[in-house]
């Protein structure tokens, strides 16, 4: 079997390009114009453009590689066993020429490979054949599966990284307003601190003591119609309808917007400025509820 690459002086791996301009550089140095006197150009000349005709056809190229591969294999093969069967030398061969064939009309490897199959069904090769496959089926399952849940470990990974973001954008908006905070109770105890230095230890005390009893009052008041009406203490009663009609203001928005208990708060502040209105119902409202400091 003629090495069709030899005789271009090409390897096996030659592109489409360096076989064409392999076949130039032949036809020029063997044309017959460039070697008159030399009658074994024509020779060379015609095996360059069978090379060529084979090599430059990826068809053909495909089938040589082929039968110039099964052909050393066969080589070495009767190198040692002379007792090879001719006949299944040529059943092989023909297999070889119908997978090729078949190969060549669906893709190289994979028709190859199908063909291979199918040349061997119910063979021990071919049974070999489809456990590998089954093998290969599995094995792409498994990966399609680790492949999967990859994406959800990486799927969980963000949501966490996007939780922590918003946890340490919320922390620094807290700290920021911490912050704030601690910047208004400093300039509020400046401020306390300022407006006491000046004063008198008997003022301060009568401060202390105004404060006191501030806070026993409004602790008295709970519960009580004076707290219905917003008054904290008996120097509030004159203003008595205005702390009333401010109430009823909102008590008759938010009865306006569908708020059911503002209808029954309504109602206790119209009792409650009934009662305290009246300086004599005030005063038994005041002795029923022990209501001494007014």
């Amino acid at each position: 079997m003629k090495d069709y690459y030899a005789i271009l002086g090409i390897s096996q791996n030659a592109n489409d390009d360096e076989i064409k301009n392999a076949y130039r550089a032949a036809a020029k140095k063997f044309h017959p114009d460039v070697n008159k006197n030399d009658a074994t150009t024509s020779a060379s000349l015609a095996d360059a453009n069978e090379a060529y005709s084979v090599l430059g056809n990826r068809l053909e190229r495909f089938r040589y590689n082929s039968n110039m591969a099964e052909a050393k294999r066969d080589a070495n093969k009767n190198a040692n066993n002379q007792n090879a069967s001719q006949k299944e030398y040529y059943e092989k061969k023909a297999v070889k020429e119908n997978a090729i064939n078949l190969a060549y009309k669906q893709g190289y490897q994979q028709g190859y490979c199908a063909a291979i199959k199918a040349q061997t069904q119910g063979t021990s090769i071919g049974k070999q054949i489809l456990q590998m496959e089954e093998f290969i089926k599995e094995a792409n399952e498994n990966r399609s599966e680790m492949k999967m849940k990859l994406a959800n470990a990486q799927a969980k990974i963000n949501d966490e990284k996007n939780t922590v973001a918003e946890l340490n954008k919320q922390n620094t908006s807290l700290i920021a307003a911490i912050k704030l905070l601690q910047e208004e109770f400093e300039r509020y105890d400046k401020s306390v601190i300022a407006s006491t230095e000046n004063l008198d230890e008997a003022t301060i005390e009568t401060t202390k003591s105004k404060i006191i009893k501030s806070s026993v009052y409004k602790k008295r008041l709970e519960g009580t119609y004076y707290e219905t009406l917003g008054l904290e203490s008996s120097k509030d009663l004159p203003k008595l309808f205005t702390f009333y009609y401010k109430q009823q203001k909102k008590l008759q928005k938010k009865l306006d917007n569908g708020d059911l208990k503002a209808e029954a708060m309504l109602e206790d502040l119209k009792e409650a400025y009934k009662i305290l209105s009246d300086h004599e119902r005030r005063n038994a409202y005041n002795a029923a509820h022990k209501i001494t400091f007014f």
